[in-house]
Parts: structure tokens; sequence; C-alpha cells
């Protein structure tokens, strides 16, 4: 008798204290593999915007420094396209596809490809490229 007590008062204290160190191991490893697919996911979608950004320059003679033209809604919907075509994962990643996109992520989508081509044209870094290369350059390693 005194044995199965034994034995059932060590088991509830091992399953009191295992699984909750358990759970916080796998909420912890999840969300650490969530944070890596996101900032994955969106270094692809910033690489494909600016290359996109760069076969515009190249396409329509875009020249920001010497003379000022205005960036059309042509030129950011091919930056859109190319990076539609080229990382499709991203964009479901965020849920950015043509038919579920929102008012709100047509704008960011909008913004990203405007400040892409301003990154290609002047040359300076956009907000936010610095990490999607840091990014890039993890992934690669490996």
């Amino acid at each position: 008798m005194l044995n199965a007590t034994l034995i059932n008062w060590a088991a509830s204290a091992f399953f009191a204290t295992a699984i909750p160190i358990m759970i916080t191991w796998l909420v912890n490893y999840l969300r650490s593999r969530g944070i890596t697919v996101d900032e994955k996911q969106r270094a692809l979608l910033h690489q494909a915007l600016l290359t996109g950004a760069r076969v515009v320059v190249a396409k329509f003679g875009v020249n920001l420094k010497d003379q000022p033209k205005e960036i059309s809604s042509s030129m950011i919907e091919d930056v859109i396209d190319h990076a539609r075509m080229s990382s499709p994962g991203a964009m479901k990643h965020f849920d950015l596809s043509p038919d579920k996109i929102s008012t709100r992520g047509a704008g960011v989508l909008d913004n990203l490809a405007i400040s892409k081509i301003q990154e290609v044209v002047v040359g300076e870094a956009a907000p936010g490229a610095a990490q999607a290369k840091a990014a890039m350059a993890r992934e690669k390693k490996k």
C-alpha cells in the first residue's frame, strides 16, 4: 500500500514538473520557427521587389537624379507583378494574393514598390532593406 502511494506521489510530482517544462519548450520552439519563417519570407519579398524595381528602371529609363520623373502606376504594377511571379510563397504567406488583397495591403505593396524604385535610382537604402539583406545572408549561411 505504501509503495503504491509513493509511486502515485512520485508520478504526479514528475508530471506536474515535466509537462509545464515541455509545453514551455514547445511554445518557444514554435515561436522561434515562426519568426524565422516571417523573416525569410519578408526578405524574399523585399528581394523580389528590388529585382522588379531594377527591371522597371531599366525598362522605363527612370533617372530621378538628373531629371525628376514621376513614378507611374504602371511602373508600380510592374514591380508588384514581378514580385508576385518570383516569390509567390511570400505573397501567400503575407496573404497578398490578388484576389484576397485588402486596400491596406495594396497600399503597403505600392509604398514598398515606390521605395524600391527610389532605392535603385537614387542608390539609397530604403528602410528595411538592411534587415532584409541580413536575413537573406543568414539564410544562405544555413
